[in-house]
C-alpha cells in the first residue's frame, strides 16, 4: 500500500530516535517492501498497534489526560490516521489549543511509545516549556508505559516527569538503517542503473553496500543530532552530560531510571493524577476566582 511506502521513505537512511526493539518491529512490518526477512513474530508486532486515545479532561481539577500513543512522526495527515502513530505537528496544535482554553488548568502527557523520527522534535521540545510557563499551565509527564528515545526526549521537557510500575524509560541515543537490496535485486534478475548528474545524488542508495566516505557522512549527522539530544535531556532533567552519554542509550526499568535522574517519581496514572491535582490546589496555579 502507498502508506507503507511512505513510511519506508521515512525509515531508511534518515536519523532515528527509536527503541532497538520497536525499530525491528516497524522493520519487519516493512520487510516485503525493502527486501528485509522479518525476524518479529506476528505476535509481537499486533503488540505494537495501539489506538491514540482521546484526551480527557478532569472538570474537578482543570487537568486534561493527553495520550501519546505509538510511533512519532513529523507530519502525520493520511499517514497519521492509517498507520496509528502520531505526529509532532498534531501534538503541537492540540496543546497549543489546551494552553489556549479557559478550562485547562494543567496537562499530563500520559506517555507510551518507543520513540520516531528525529524531524520535528527538537523544535516542539523547545516550544513546549516556553508555551507552558506563558499560559501558565503546567505540563506534566508519566512513561505509561514506554518513553523510548524520542519519546523520552519529548519526556524530558515536562516540569514533572513519572514512570508507572514496570516501564521503560531512556534509550537516549540516535541510528540510521541502510538496506543493501543487490542481492535480493539480482536473485530476481533485475540491473538497477543510475543516471544523474551530481556526485553526491544516489548517495546510500539501496541497491549497493553503503561506500566508507557516505557512512562517515552519515555518522557525523547521528553524531550532531546525539550531542543535541543529550544536551536537551541533561538541560531538561538538570544533569550533566556526562551523566546522560553514560547510559549509552540502554534502556531503563522505573526504579534505575529514578535513581540515574531520568524521572522525579514512580506511580501509575492514578496516583500522579492524585499529586498533579494538590499541586493544582487553588492556593498554587492557575487558579481564577470565579
Amino acid at each position: 500500500m502507498t502508506h507503507l511506502a511512505h513510511i519506508a521513505t521515512r525509515l531508511i537512511n534518515v536519523p532515528l530516535l527509536i527503541t532497538p526493539e520497536y525499530g525491528s518491529v516497524v522493520t519487519s512490518v516493512l520487510a516485503d517492501r525493502i527486501g528485509v526477512h522479518s525476524k518479529v513474530s506476528d505476535e509481537l508486532i499486533k503488540s505494537y498497534v495501539r489506538p491514540n486515545s482521546s484526551q480527557t479532561l478532569d472538570e474537578r481539577n482543570g487537568i486534561v489526560t493527553l495520550p501519546i500513543v505509538g510511533g512519532l512522526i513529523h507530519r502525520g495527515g493520511e499517514l497519521e490516521a492509517m498507520s496509528g502513530m502520531q505526529s509532532y505537528t498534531r501534538l503541537h496544535n492540540r496543546l497549543e489549543a489546551l494552553f489556549a482554553s479557559d478550562d485547562v488548568r494543567g496537562i499530563l502527557l500520559d506517555i507510551d511509545s518507543g520513540g520516531g523520527e528525529a524531524a520535528g522534535l527538537a523544535e516542539l521540545v523547545d516550544w513546549l516549556p516556553k508555551a507552558s510557563k506563558q499560559a501558565g499551565k503546567p505540563v506534566w509527564g508519566i512513561a505509561n508505559t514506554s518513553a523510548g528515545s524520542a519519546a523520552y526526549w519529548l519526556a524530558s521537557a515536562t516540569g514533572r516527569l513519572f514512570a508507572s510500575h514496570h516501564s521503560r524509560v531512556g534509550s537516549i541515543g540516535v541510528y540510521v538503517q541502510h538496506v543493501d537490496m543487490s542481492k535480493a535485486v539480482e536473485k530476481r534478475g533485475l540491473v538497477v542503473s543510475f543516471i544523474y548528474a551530481g556526485d553526491h545524488k544516489i548517495d546510500g542508495n539501496p541497491f549497493g553496500p553503503l561506500p566508507d566516505g557516505v557512512r562517515a557522512s552519515i555518522q557525523s549527522s547521528v553524531d550532531r543530532l546525539y550531542s543535541d539530544f543529550v544536551s536537551a535531556v541533561a538541560t531538561n532533567r538538570g544533569l550533566d552530560e556526562k551523566v546522560v552519554r553514560a547510559t549509552q542509550a540502554k534502556v531503563y526499568g522505573a526504579e534505575d531510571a529514578q535513581a540515574i535522574g531520568l524521572v522525579d517519581g514512580i506511580g501509575g496514572l492514578g496516583s500522579v493524577l492524585t499529586a498533579f491535582a494538590e499541586y493544582l490546589r487553588p492556593s498554587q496555579v492557575g487558579y481564577r476566582p470565579s
